[in-house]
């Protein structure tokens, strides 16, 4: 049974933002989504999900903000509110199941950086979701680069 806290992070996920598909091939795939600025003065915020093959089978998985350097250290939602924010990760979940489904892998991965403990809590959550929903195996573990990394394994696949 599912506590109050998860059916609220579900909840918060469930993303009404428009998610465009640019790029999808055997190896790649790219989406672009727009967060729009509860402030009138501000324009929208933009994002790029990404998912490519790096060996063996395995996707990696990352987003970024668009105008910014694609895995790069800066705060990519420090500018933005709690609402602005939660519609980011609202979309990155969207942007990641629309991937899933149209590509199947049968192993990925994501890495968030340890030092950033609200962000690797996020994740921890985030990870879990799509374990539960999409029906793969979670191993977490922390890499010389000061990351913790989260390996997803398709469940019956080795």
């Amino acid at each position: 049974m599912e506590t109050v806290y998860q059916i609220l992070m579900t909840e918060l996920f469930d993303s009404k933002i428009p998610v465009k598909l640019v790029l999808d091939k055997d190896e790649d795939f790219e989406a672009k989504f727009e967060i729009p600025a509860t402030d009138p003065t501000k324009y929208p915020f933009k994002f790029g999900f990404y998912a490519h093959v790096v060996k063996d089978n395995m996707w990696e998985v990352s987003f970024s903000r668009l105008g910014g350097i694609r895995g790069s250290s800066i705060d990519l939602l420090g500018d933005m509110d709690t609402k602005e924010t939660l519609a980011t990760f609202s979309a990155v979940k969207k942007s990641t199941f629309f991937w899933l489904k149209s590509n199947k892998p049968s192993k990925f991965m994501f890495s968030a950086k340890t030092s950033e403990k609200s962000r690797v809590k996020l994740y921890d959550k985030f990870a879990k979701i799509i374990a539960k929903k999409a029906g793969y195996k979670i191993e977490k573990s922390h890499s010389a680069f000061g990351e913790d990394v989260y390996t997803f394994t398709k469940k019956g696949k080795k």
